[in-house]
């Protein structure tokens, strides 16, 4: 099972470890491996996680950012899974037998038909106005036969309750809602996570899978909205905002730990679990208390070490790691099922978080094999 946790910084979460408030992180750690994960440049997420996906650089699977060009040239539009031109660990694992679940993976729209099911990034997009709960459109999920069971998991932002709130604001009713839209931006992240959550646990027990992969973006949207009130104060900073919002960043880590133990919960001793994140995130002097008004500005915050750790029944325990970067985990992926790496993948296998290692087998590309990889036909995709 592979948890992304976009942005996640080792520099937020080890005084968390140390005052016991990321319990279910820590139990990986302690029978698991854990270590610094390198980011690339520029630190855009799409491109980032398409990286993880397939062992390849930008230049290569072919997602460069967070838009496309339209099919059609006449503009541009949110990226989607059509930009990318290579095969995903889960294509490869649907061409060998293998069931996979992926949800929210960015980008993974429109949702491929692999064996498995896809709950695309695109599910948790809901409407704030209680007016426009739009249905599930095709291509958001894969079977599309699952939208009647899964549209109710979908949580929107007006469901949003001061029990949801107090714990990451306790002096929210400070804000003043007409100035200040921080709570806006609070219940439209907190909704969209929690959505894919509730889709990722329902998969884990309703389904039979070998591969599962979750993506979250909490932990990077609470930084881009909150760190500049994270501790300790700073001058040029709002102190009534401060006081209000300072306790928004740890809060998400903590949130985000929480689930994390219930997939715990959902899973025997025989899985191997990943979490990483793609980069981390300025939390010390260098963070930017105003953003610069320049194209992908929030990419500025970025620090260059994200996280991973691992664990499961062939991976050393409580060791750290060291040298490994995204373009790794596809390869290691890959290996861990017993299947040959492709060549012309940049990464390779993480050999040293196994107890017991076994020489890596290789072919020259995934890409090149013919059969069913459970992706979209080309001509419909290019229309895509």
């Amino acid at each position: 099972m592979l948890i992304g946790w976009d942005a996640a910084d080792w520099k937020i979460i080890g005084p968390l470890l140390a005052q016991g408030k990321m319990p279910a992180l820590k139990s990986l750690i302690d029978r698991g491996v854990y270590g610094n994960m390198s980011t690339m440049d520029p630190p855009y997420s799409p491109m980032l996680w398409s990286t993880v996906a397939t062992g390849k650089t930008a230049d290569n699977h072919g997602v460069l950012g967070f838009i496309e060009v339209m099919p059609d040239m006449s503009g541009v539009r949110p990226v989607t899974v059509s930009s990318r031109k290579t095969r995903a660990v889960w294509n490869i694992l649907h061409n060998q037998g293998y069931k996979s679940n992926l949800v929210g993976w960015w980008p993974s729209y429109p949702a491929e038909p692999i064996n498995g099911v896809v709950v695309t990034d695109k599910f948790q997009r809901v409407s704030a106005d209680p007016k426009k709960q739009e249905p599930i459109k095709e291509g958001v999920l894969h079977p599309f036969e699952l939208k009647d069971s899964l549209k109710n998991l979908r949580m929107f932002p007006f469901e949003i309750t001061k029990e949801h709130i107090f714990p990451f604001f306790p002096q929210a009713d400070k804000i003043d809602q007409e100035e200040d839209k921080g709570l806006k931006t609070f219940a439209k992240m907190m909704a969209e996570n929690v959505s894919l959550h509730n889709a990722a646990t329902r998969l884990m027990r309703t389904t039979e899978w070998d591969f599962m992969a979750v993506y979250y973006d909490l932990i990077d949207h609470f930084c881009h909205a909150y760190m500049k009130y994270h501790p300790p104060y700073r001058p040029g900073i709002d102190k009534e905002k401060y006081d209000i919002y300072k306790d928004a960043v740890v809060g998400s880590y903590m949130f985000q730990d929480m689930m994390l133990e219930r997939k715990l919960q959902l899973i025997d001793d025989d899985t191997t679990v990943i979490v990483m994140s793609d980069h981390g995130f300025e939390s010390g002097v260098n963070r930017i208390v105003k953003m610069p008004k320049v194209q992908a500005a929030p990419a500025l915050e970025h620090r260059q070490f994200g996280i991973f750790v691992a664990a499961g029944p062939n991976i050393k325990k409580n060791q750290k790691v060291f040298g490994m970067g995204l373009i790794d985990i596809a390869p290691t992926i890959l290996h861990h099922y017993g299947l040959p790496v492709g060549k012309d993948m940049v990464g390779k296998v993480m050999l040293d978080i196994f107890k017991n290692p076994t020489q890596p087998k290789f072919i020259e590309s995934w890409d090149a094999v013919e059969g069913d990889f459970g992706e979209h036909d080309k001509l419909e995709q290019a229309k895509m």
